[in-house]
């Protein structure tokens, strides 16, 4: 008799399979307009898949304590945040970030709790170089000219979505599909490539996530498997320079600093002196010259681009200084503050956008921000601890150090792009915040690789 069980995908897949899928297919979700729907959805079910599972073989869930104190603390803060929204029509916007981090922050236990052995995380990590070899191949043909890249079709979801909310700003962006978009680059048209992400920024920052991992997958494979990932990076590396992103090309190289210091972190004070604190320097003295040079360049690049971002910066504080402690609870519309009426800008974005740490503060206040800082010196902390007492297993080693740099680069993004607006990249995120706790909690298990 075949006792061999039906595998039907999220319902008797599992949960390791479960993450691998959402990611592997998001090709499939992207043309039908349903990520940013079923993103959401997906960390509920999965904590909900988790809490059955759990009660079923009578263990128990864990919680990373301090980590998940924060983030319930800022969870609570931007309720306090919600109170101070003027504008009605940004209060769907308010709910949908408010779910989004709950159902994150859900993933980020999931994860947590389901990824028992280097086979599961290797699961994952084989998914997101799969969607990333699907995004990039893809790309390529837009950049080439071999496909469609603006407008190419109206995602299905769009006949089901109310009017109001299909043709806001942020979904009419979702529904109405473009694989890119043209720019001037030093006084050429170019196409400037997103594929299966919402925003150009936004690939850009799911590559630069994936690229470490892909140098940690190259460690921990072998023969066919080793050639596909090593032929990857390339491929990877050109689609973050189509992407034209600059703060992605920046976080890369200077997180690559990070990981340099995690690497030699057990060695002596004397080499730490010699690397780290020039490392360190030289991080200081980049984000320092890309902040006074970068704007010529960026103009080159976009015109106006660095004209806008730094009026959105100046009237963002303008305006936060009104709440500073706990923000406005969203982003909001430009007219609340004025003073765009005479500038050339066709679009204005919205107060508090183009920086992660920017919308942050303008939303959730010092605060909220401060609580958000909080969840990364706890990172930064786990990432110092498992460098200066690493696990005896390699593989954990390499985790922790590939992890870290993944986490560096976002961090350095972070400060020129608002990751949120997408829920793979935002999951990325927190999931490689779960990845950087599993490797000494597993290892202390003695855990291995098991391939």
């Amino acid at each position: 008799m075949n006792n061999k069980k039906l595998l039907i995908p999220f319902v008797t897949t599992s949960i390791s399979s479960d993450l691998a899928l959402f990611f592997v297919l998001l090709p499939v979700w992207f043309f039908l307009g349903i990520t940013q729907f079923l993103g959401p959805v997906l960390g509920f079910v999965l904590f909900f898949k988790l809490a059955l599972l759990a009660v079923k073989t009578r263990q128990k869930i864990n919680y990373p304590v301090s980590l998940s104190l924060c983030v319930l603390i800022f969870l609570l803060a931007s309720l306090v945040s919600a109170t101070s929204i003027q504008e009605f029509y940004w209060i769907p916007m308010f709910i949908r970030n408010f779910v989004v981090a709950i159902s994150a922050f859900l993933l980020l236990i999931v994860t947590y709790n389901s990824l028992k052995s280097g086979s599961d995380i290797k699961k994952i990590l084989w998914a997101w170089s799969i969607m990333a070899v699907m995004a990039s191949l893809m790309g390529l043909l837009v950049a080439a000219g071999l496909i469609p890249f603006r407008h190419i079709m109206t995602a299905p979801i769009a006949s089901i979505l109310p009017e109001q909310i299909s043709q806001s700003e942020y979904y009419s962006s979702i529904i109405n599909i473009s694989l890119g978009d043209r720019i001037q680059f030093f006084g050429l048209s170019v196409r400037r490539v997103s594929s299966i992400f919402p925003y150009q920024n936004i690939f850009a920052a799911a590559l630069i996530m994936i690229i470490p991992f892909q140098f940690f997958l190259y460690r921990h494979s072998t023969g066919w498997k080793k050639a596909l990932v090593w032929l990857s990076i390339p491929l990877f590396a050109v689609n973050l320079l189509l992407t034209y992103s600059r703060g992605a090309l920046l976080a890369i190289v200077l997180s690559f600093l990070f990981l340099v210091y995690l690497r030699i972190k057990p060695l002596n004070q004397r080499t730490k002196r010699k690397i780290v604190l020039p490392g360190i320097a030289l991080l200081i003295l980049s984000i320092l010259a890309f902040s006074i040079f970068g704007n010529s360049f960026i103009d080159k690049i976009n015109p106006k681009s660095a004209e806008i971002r730094n009026f959105i910066l100046v009237k963002s504080i303008e305006s936060w200084k009104k709440r500073p402690i706990f923000g406005w609870g969203t982003q909001r519309n430009i007219d609340a503050v004025g003073g765009w009426e005479n500038r050339p800008f066709k679009i204005i974005p919205a107060l508090g956008s183009h920086s992660q740490f920017l919308s942050l503060l303008y939303r959730y206040g010092l605060f909220g921000l401060t609580v958000f800082l909080l969840i990364y010196a706890i990172l930064i902390r786990e990432l110092n601890r498992t460098a200066k007492d690493p696990p005896k297993e390699k593989f954990w080693r390499d985790l922790s150090l590939f992890c870290g740099w993944a986490f560096a680069a976002n961090l350095i993004h972070g400060i020129f792009i608002d990751m949120d607006f997408d829920v793979v990249v935002l999951f990325m995120l927190w999931m490689n915040w779960a990845f950087i706790l599993l490797p000494r909690k597993l290892a202390e298990k003695g855990e291995k690789e098991s391939i």
